[in-house]
């Protein structure tokens, strides 16, 4: 089970995200199956790849798509029950690569993932396989200039979940070292509804206590 390794953050406006440390996580095994993927997907490219994120099927899927770790999968099941998150309708998955001095065109500060929110639909949660030597932050922006409210560049092993309200995107990376991480975001039932709840039933911005 995931331990909490910081608190609950308030951020800019209704924006939440929690950060948790994943005790034993089979990173080295999670590092060969990002690395295979890429061999796979990038070897016919003369750049060496680009950055972004590519799908990955959910376990026991009948799909041609590359099937998620399964203890990736575990560890999404548990940590979304550890906050109380449900009912999921669906479970979508993604490893991430962040290629060094791959620059967004639309804003340079940014590799990929140009600050964005994903609405209503559920809660993401992001593990850490491989951290850059030198940037590829994971950030939490005001909507108005895109100002950092909070940086993320934890150590392999960590995962750190953001809400659909969070706009947030993954900075370039300088150094010399990839990015790499698993991606797994939990639709709930309702989709125009977010997993937290009042006595009510009216959405809220932090999970119960």
């Amino acid at each position: 089970m995931p331990h909490k390794a910081g608190s609950k953050l308030s951020c800019y406006g209704p924006t939440w995200a929690e950060v948790l440390q994943w005790d034993n996580a089979p990173t080295a095994d999670f590092l060969a199956f990002i690395e295979a993927q890429r061999k796979v997907q990038d070897s016919n490219r003369p750049d060496g790849g680009i950055s972004g994120s590519r799908a990955l099927a959910a376990p026991g899927t009948a799909t041609t798509k590359e099937q998620v770790p399964q203890a990736f999968h575990e560890h999404c099941v548990e940590t979304f029950e550890h906050f109380n998150y449900g009912p999921i309708k669906e479970y979508r998955y993604w490893y991430g690569v962040t290629i060094p001095n791959r620059f967004n065109q639309h804003e340079k500060r940014f590799a990929h993932g140009f600050p964005h929110a994903h609405g209503w639909e559920g809660l993401t949660l992001i593990h850490y396989v491989q951290t850059a030597d030198e940037g590829g932050d994971l950030v939490i922006v005001d909507e108005k200039h895109h100002n950092t409210l909070h940086r993320f560049n934890p150590e392999p092993g960590t995962s750190i979940i953001v809400d659909g309200y969070s706009l947030h995107g993954v900075e370039a990376v300088t150094g010399n070292t990839c990015r790499y991480t698993l991606i797994c975001t939990a639709f709930h039932v309702d989709d125009h509804k977010p997993g937290y709840r009042d006595e009510q039933g009216r959405p809220v911005r932090d999970p119960p206590q």
